[in-house]
């Protein structure tokens, strides 16, 4: 009979014990910013007429935004070498054109700038081609450069 008492004083205690146990949920919170960022670029390569240069040899990169339609990719218009010969000029815009492939596939040829909608969140691998640069007076021995500025903008 004690060991009876016994026992059914515990099962009380604990009945006691998980009427009074409350449950607490803990929640964790934050906020992604958004972010538009090249990654994996690599040059392109020149070669000429007698009066323009133009690529034989694409130059690219990989852009990456993590938000839908929060970006514009813009691609600047080139109007002079970054480097050329003494005496050697642009005459004009360089002929560009440029070609996503991946979330935002596009593709554009023009001398003047260029903005694609990054309508997509995800990957894009972007192609540039110098169609044509014309050189006044004449293309003159030596090395030549032409910079193409790309740029994440926010809408």
């Amino acid at each position: 009979m004690n060991k009876l008492l016994t026992i059914l004083t515990v099962i009380a205690s604990l009945s006691l014990a998980s009427a009074t146990l409350k449950a607490e949920t803990l929640t964790f919170t934050g906020t992604a910013p958004a972010s538009c960022t090249f990654s994996g670029t690599s040059p392109g390569t020149l070669s000429n007429t007698s009066s323009a240069v133009f690529s034989t040899g694409q130059a690219g990169t990989t852009v990456t935004n993590n938000s839908a339609a929060a970006y514009t990719l813009d691609v600047a218009a080139v109007s002079s070498f970054s480097s050329a010969p003494s005496g050697a000029t642009m005459s004009g815009a360089a002929s560009i054109t440029t070609t996503l492939v991946g979330a935002n596939a596009a593709t554009d040829t023009s001398a003047a700038a260029q903005q694609f909608s990054l309508t997509t969140a995800g990957v894009d691998t972007v192609a540039i081609d110098i169609n044509s640069a014309t050189v006044t007076p004449t293309v003159l021995a030596g090395a030549y450069a032409i910079e193409v500025v790309l740029t994440c903008s926010s809408v």
